[in-house]
């Protein structure tokens, strides 16, 4: 399905087009620091200007390395309005994944964060001579692009003239499974979905001013918070990493209206409220989470401590975020069976249950999740055999195995490569670790297959204990039986301080299944 179209347009983006219209409005703050929308737009100018001074140009490909302050956001308005192809490195990424990016995405101009990333720059530099630094603050003898940009006019600079169908930007997958794929997103793509999302939910009469607070990598999902809250009149508070008692302090300090984090994050917020019952959270009206599945017991906790005010996002790489929601009013305490749901597809998105032979499932049969729609990826950046492989069809083969409901509401049951095969017999470690989760001891759990000379893989358990519990593998291991049968009873349980987690935040499934045994 082609959305793509060959009439030439201003790449000028909507967040840039809506902070034009609001003056001295505060739309960022970060630490002691504040900026206004107008000073907003001139630095985006002048940006522009400093990159135009250094020869960069439409057709170029820039990469930004940077922990979350307003400057990255602004650097990637400004670079999408000069039609320059984006790609973030993660914050996170080890020395041989940032040079991986750098080489697949062909990358001209570095732009970085001196604060964190001088090192990091240094041994990029070292590694590619031919690659162009810009630092984002002072750095030595390094090329200041803020400093450039006081020098440089405020005046508006037209934009570029782009086709819907251009690549905007390339984002790199995690690369859990292999090397990371890059997945380009179009100027149409990126824009219809910023769209959907400025326009997603309504407010009451005398609400709060809305104000986003994002503590997770602005170079991933965190970072498509932002442009639709600008467009909605909202502003936005970064901090350069998740830490709870902070997270509450500036939700209670701006009075923090929205909010996006990663359900372990969710998990480690609700743990230390129990320990400070008092902590005001009273202003928060939209809980975005997202990014891996939910337990439904603590969903149903967090319901109870926050409010009705839960929305979750479904999305990927390949297709950008919000593809499925769960709204506020899907969050209903009397519906265990939503709570464990991912949703509905978002306008534009056409989703389908297939099963392996491509014929669509059953209400209510387990099969793929598969997807069309505008912001899907055209294609694996130079990977013609993944991208057949993961468009065939016609649909995008998200990997991901659920079933659909009567009322269109999609449940999840599990990543494929993460469903256990014991004994013959199919086991999906979202159903066990849901299971898990409603023993009040628990905190978080995780559970994989792991391999075994009797039953081919063996359901292990991997918990993390609340605070002062306690907990036996015997109860565990009766508990699970008890509500699911024999066959998805974990053979061992483990008990460790902490599951291991992505770059993102995810869950690492892959590394607990090389974990020794405990």
């Amino acid at each position: 399905m082609k959305f793509d179209t060959q009439e030439d347009i201003a790449a000028e983006t909507g967040p840039l087009r809506a902070l034009r219209f609001r003056g001295d409005e505060i739309v960022f703050r970060h630490g002691s620091r504040v900026l206004t929308a107008r000073e907003c737009v001139a630095l985006v100018n002048r940006i522009v200007r400093v990159l135009q001074a250094r020869g960069v140009h439409q057709g170029m490909a820039l990469a930004v390395l940077s922990r979350n302050m307003p400057e990255t956001y602004l650097t990637q308005l400004a670079v999408r309005h000069m039609g320059v192809r984006y790609t973030p490195l993660h914050p996170m990424g080890s020395l041989d994944d940032h040079l991986f990016v750098l080489d697949d995405a062909e990358i001209d101009v570095l732009v970085y964060d001196p604060r964190h990333f001088s090192v990091r720059a240094a041994e990029l530099r070292e590694s590619r001579p031919g690659l162009r630094l810009l630092s984002l603050g002072e750095d030595g003898d390094a090329d200041d692009l803020l400093a450039a940009a006081a020098e440089q006019s405020s005046a508006d600079v037209p934009p570029a003239l782009v086709r819907g169908g251009d690549i905007e930007s390339i984002f790199y997958t995690g690369g859990t499974t292999g090397r990371p794929k890059g997945v380009p997103h179009t100027v149409f793509g990126t824009s219809y979905t910023q769209s959907i999302s400025a326009g997603a939910g309504d407010r009451p009469p005398g609400a709060l001013p809305q104000k986003l607070l994002i503590a997770t990598p602005i170079s991933h999902a965190g970072g498509s918070q932002i442009g639709p809250m600008l467009m909605r009149g909202g502003s936005v508070v970064l901090t350069d990493g998740f830490d709870p008692e902070e997270f509450l302090r500036l939700v209670a300090e701006h009075r923090v209206t929205n909010a996006f984090l990663v359900p372990t994050m969710i998990y480690v917020l609700l743990d230390h409220l129990r320990d400070h019952p008092g902590t005001d959270v009273s202003s928060i009206e939209e809980f975005v989470y997202g990014a891996a599945p939910m337990s439904p017991t603590r969903l149903a906790e967090a319901i109870e401590r926050f409010g009705q005010v839960f929305v979750q996002g479904y999305g990927q790489t390949e297709a950008g975020v919000g593809i499925l929601r769960l709204g506020r009013e899907d969050h209903r305490l009397d519906r265990p069976d939503l709570l464990a749901s991912a949703g509905r597809p978002t306008p534009g998105v056409v989703a389908k249950i297939l099963r392996e032979d491509g014929t669509e499932a059953d209400l209510g049969e387990v099969g793929e999740l598969c997807l069309r729609g505008p912001m899907v990826m055209p294609g694996y950046w130079k990977r013609p055999d993944l991208t057949a492989h993961a468009l065939r069809g016609g649909w995008l083969h998200t990997d991901d195995m659920g079933f659909m409901d009567e009322g269109g509401y999609v449940t999840l049951v599990d990543r494929r490569k993460d469903m256990i095969i014991s004994g013959g017999f199919n086991v999906y470690p979202s159903e066990v670790e849901d299971a898990i989760s409603e023993l009040a001891e628990v905190s978080s759990c995780a559970v994989v297959g792991r391999p075994d000379e009797k039953w081919g893989e063996s359901v292990t358990a991997y918990l993390v204990l609340r605070e002062g519990a306690s907990l036996t593998e015997e109860t565990v291991i009766r508990h699970v039986r008890e509500r699911k049968g024999p066959i998805q009873t974990p053979k061992t349980v483990h008990f460790i301080d902490e599951l291991p987690v992505t770059q993102l935040g995810k869950l690492n499934k892959k590394a607990l299944r090389t974990w020794p045994e405990a």
